[in-house]
């Protein structure tokens, strides 16, 4: 903005009179000036200068070199009048039940993770695939865990687990599924299409951590899972997996359910005493196989799968459950396979 006439006025007239005075001095030096030299590199540059001054207070500015640089400079302001649009203007008369545009939902971030629907694997001891559905999820952060526990790049950690399941807990790192306790490795991958079911129908596999990883993170993930789905019995666990197993075909041949419930009780007691610390009574043992027909052999033949279950339903490291439920099911009181020392 320029200045005002007045003002314009008075410098126009002081710049005239310092011209006069200037010119006057070359010619004979007039004080301040006590040379004409003094008045020629003193006074005469101050006078040039002038006319800059004046053109600036009466509201002059010099064009821009680079012409180009202009536009530069509208364009920079209109995302500003574009960000304030959108507050002003409502939604369309014509838009059915006042719909807004379908742009200001999207998610800059990209789709957001599949759903958890399911966990599936093939039972070796029933011979048959074994799928829970009702599955829950937490979301853990560092502040969640104990100090120094968080022990991963990643920001955030989902815990999951499954209602109708058998005490398996797992989470992720990353977009990779990790088996959190015993019961969850059984999950483990071997052969594709075992592991989480995703609601893409995709099925991603559950991935162990190598032994001592993630210690103290994990534990914090196991208290966090059964105390998201409840922590279940042996006999929950039992009539869970029944449960959750799929029919065979029609032109299947049946399973015999009661072997498999023998030699399951068998492998949870053996394994059962190992982890707890119990005798195991062996002839008791013995005379339950026989009274359920399953002699020795084909004992020894089929255990070896019920045994690899029976390991991930009991090592969770979590020792409550021996006297609570353990001890009375297969105790002196239930099978007699067990006593305390």
């Amino acid at each position: 903005m320029g200045a005002s006439n007045d003002l314009t006025a008075l410098l126009v007239v002081v710049w005239l009179f310092g011209l006069i005075f200037v010119l006057a001095s070359l010619i004979r030096p007039v004080p301040p000036f006590r040379s004409r030299m003094q008045a020629l590199f003193l006074g005469l540059p101050g006078i040039l200068v002038g006319p800059f001054v004046l053109a600036i207070a009466l509201g002059w500015a010099p064009k821009p070199r680079h012409p180009d640089s202009v536009p530069a400079i509208a364009t920079a302001q209109e995302p500003q009048s574009a960000s304030r649009a959108p507050e002003e203007t409502g939604p369309s008369p014509s838009a059915p039940n006042g719909a807004v545009a379908t742009t200001t939902t999207t998610n800059p971030g990209g789709p957001s993770a599949p759903e958890i629907v399911g966990l599936t694997h093939i039972n070796k001891a029933l011979g048959k695939r074994v799928t829970y559905s009702q599955a829950r999820t937490r979301v853990l952060v560092s502040q969640d865990v104990p100090a120094g526990a968080w022990s991963i790049k990643e920001v955030s950690t989902k815990v999951i687990c499954f209602v109708d399941g058998n005490n398996a807990v797992f989470f992720t790192i990353g977009e990779r599924f990790i088996a959190a306790n015993g019961k969850a490795r059984q999950f483990v991958r071997h052969k594709a299409g075992e592991g989480i079911v995703l609601a893409n129908d995709k099925v991603a596999p559950v991935e162990e951590l190598e032994r001592g990883t993630h210690t103290k993170l994990v534990d914090a993930v196991i208290d966090a899972g059964l105390a998201l789905c409840g922590q279940k019995s042996v006999d929950e666990i039992s009539n869970s997996v029944e449960e959750a197993a799929e029919a065979p075909p029609a032109a299947a041949q049946p399973v015999a359910s009661r072997d498999n419930e023998v030699l399951l009780n068998a492998a949870l007691a053996i394994r059962g005493a190992d982890i707890c610390g119990y005798d195991f009574n062996a002839a008791s043992m013995v005379d339950y196989l026989q009274e359920h027909d399953v002699d020795q052999e084909a004992f020894t033949t089929k255990v070896e799968p019920y045994l690899v279950i029976a390991n991930g339903i009991l090592s969770s490291g979590n020792k409550r459950f021996c006297k609570k439920d353990f001890l009375q099911k297969f105790g002196p009181e239930g099978f007699g396979f067990i006593a305390e020392r």
